[in-house]
């Protein structure tokens, strides 16, 4: 073998190892989480009228809500889909751009019983007063709730960015839902 030739081969093999995959791994307490880039294309043009290029916290898209968009981006699924354990408390995390205190969206968390779609558990996180009320800039929500006893395998998380009578355009970003006990 000629010295030329091994060394394009180790310049090769080691271009290949360092393209492996980059990905951070899954934190153990995180349930879902959600960008927004992967939604483009998943539904024909328009029919996802809050996924939005106009501003992004991270990569292109982000969710808006406006005057014309009253729900953005929901999420549905089984407590028991999420995680193998228990879920006693939840921690919803994102980030929000708000022009003003008039921006008074909500970042909705629900769980409901999926034979009668009743409501067990409601939380409605007022996304100025989370935001310590920064505006034209992105802005870091978090909130931890407890989860009620009767809350089970079965339960239906939902999650969704609501208008609220927001007079003004609201976007979430990077939004993360996470196990917190």
């Amino acid at each position: 073998m000629s010295p030329a030739f091994s060394a394009s081969a180790l310049l090769m093999l080691f271009a290949l190892v360092s393209c492996g995959d980059n990905a951070k791994p899954r934190p153990e307490n995180l349930l879902t989480s959600n960008d927004y880039e992967e939604l483009d294309g998943w539904a024909p043009d328009g029919s996802l009228p809050y996924l939005t290029k106009e501003k992004a916290h991270s990569g292109v898209y982000s969710a808006r809500v406006n005057s014309t968009t009253e729900y953005g981006g929901g999420f549905t699924n089984s407590l028991g889909k999420l995680s193998n354990t228990r879920v006693t408390k939840l921690r919803v995390h994102g980030w929000v751009w708000l022009p003003s205190k008039d921006a008074n969206a909500t970042l909705v968390t629900q769980l409901t019983e999926p034979a009668t779609n009743k409501t067990i558990f409601y939380d409605g996180l007022k996304l100025v007063a989370a935001s310590g009320n920064k505006f034209n800039q992105w802005a870091e929500v978090d909130k931890t709730m407890v989860l009620p006893a009767n809350a089970t395998y079965a339960t239906l998380l939902k999650l969704y960015l609501w208008r609220d009578q927001s007079a003004q355009p609201v976007y979430l970003d990077d939004l993360q839902v996470e196990r917190a006990e």
